[in-house]
């Protein structure tokens, strides 16, 4: 057996993230696929040649890895979290099931003994875009000139490029007689950068208590250590204001358990 402990809210919103890409049907399109690897809880959902999602949060859980992916109702799973009023939950998985505990509660979910549809790994984000709400709107307004014509599947989807030496993005729709085309500029930064701001940002709300004697600085690297990310990064640029990261070492003298074995 292999037990977490973690926030509703992160593994509702993960949830919500793959729940476009499952259905009230047969298995393995009705699943959620869970795994745990590498100090993450991984989510996946599948569509087939419809389109497929993917979500993982750090996780910290007693017993062993759990490489191979386990398939439970998706639906299931949304309804529990639906009906949970604590914070916190329990996952426990076993090798036929997944039991969930809140305080005073608890449900059951069987898994399901099928072939999955998940990959055996997905490739990780090097860079990330910076896109305002209205310039992600008018690319995927784009996307009315496709067609909806179900025998022609190559038109009826919205074709998305990222160049990432001019710095810009483009989106395609065509139906056979219309074309229709969107190329926005775009702002590049590193994935690491990013989650080094959100760590950073948690790290000045949270309980000081919960940060375990480390500084904000220390507990932004602390975290991207655990996430295996950015190792080499001390100083980020946000609002046009630099921000210091705690160096590798730093955090290694404080937290050796981190340290890579030999």
């Amino acid at each position: 057996m292999t037990t977490i402990t973690i926030q509703k809210s992160e593994l509702a919103n993960a949830a919500s993230v793959v729940q476009p890409f499952f259905t009230k049907k047969t298995p393995p399109f009705s699943c959620i696929q869970m795994r745990l690897k590498d100090k993450r809880l991984e989510m996946f959902a599948s569509l087939g040649e419809d389109g497929s999602a993917y979500a993982a949060m750090p996780a910290s859980f007693k017993g062993k890895d759990m490489p191979r992916w386990q398939m439970l109702d998706g639906q299931a799973l949304v309804d529990v979290l639906a009906l949970s009023i604590s914070t916190s939950l329990e996952l426990t998985f076993s090798e036929t099931s997944l039991v969930i505990k809140e305080t005073g509660s608890c449900a059951t979910l069987k898994l399901i003994q099928n072939t999955g549809l998940a990959e055996d790994s997905f490739p990780k984000p090097d860079a990330a875009i910076t896109l305002d709400g209205l310039s992600f709107a008018h690319m995927v307004r784009v996307g009315e000139a496709a067609s909806d014509d179900i025998a022609r599947a190559a038109l009826t989807g919205l074709y998305i490029h990222a160049d990432p030496e001019k710095s810009e993005i483009t989106s395609v729709a065509a139906d056979g007689f219309i074309l229709s085309v969107a190329t926005l500029r775009v702002k590049t930064h590193s994935a690491s950068e990013d989650l080094a701001y959100k760590m950073l940002t948690w790290a000045w709300h949270i309980d000081k208590t919960a940060l375990n004697g480390m500084t904000n600085q220390q507990f932004a690297k602390y975290g991207l250590l655990r996430l295996g990310k950015g190792e080499h990064l001390t100083r980020i640029v946000k609002g046009g204001l630099p921000r210091r990261i705690a160096s590798k070492e730093e955090v290694l003298a404080l937290k050796p358990d981190l340290r890579r074995p030999q």
